[in-house]
């Protein structure tokens, strides 16, 4: 089954990647804040997900020096999955509880190409939020 976005972003196409493919991690801010998980939970329930989640190849991630911090460094290298997850672990989190295999994400390899797409899909939050 396939967690698809309902909208694409202009020059930046998605594709579908196994959720297995991903590595993503919740934020602490998503973790302590269940009112957050639950909105957004439900309007993805209920309206789908707008749109792709955004992710980096893992060896670009690492070539960019984009780790958080060193620990984390090691944790990714760890796992040895082929893309860490930029913007969208919620999404990941709710594709995997619901028995998604697939979801749609961009795959960018610049900060740049992050700044500009962010730009575009700014979360509209649910009602109960």
């Amino acid at each position: 089954m396939d967690l698809i976005a309902n909208n694409e972003v202009l020059d930046f196409p998605s594709t579908l990647l196994h959720i297995d493919d991903i590595y993503w991690k919740l934020d602490l801010a998503s973790q302590m804040d269940p009112k957050f998980r639950k909105a957004l939970h439900t309007s993805l329930s209920e309206s789908g997900m707008e749109w792709p989640i955004i992710v980096w190849p893992i060896d670009h991630y690492a070539v960019n020096g984009d780790f958080p911090n060193p620990k984390f460094a090691d944790e990714l290298k760890e796992r040895a999955k082929p893309y860490v997850c930029g913007t969208g672990s919620n999404r990941c989190q709710f594709a995997t509880m619901n028995g998604y295999d697939r979801i749609s994400a961009i795959i960018m390899t610049t900060q740049d190409e992050i700044k500009t797409i962010r730009k575009t899909t700014v979360m509209k939050y649910h009602e109960d939020f």
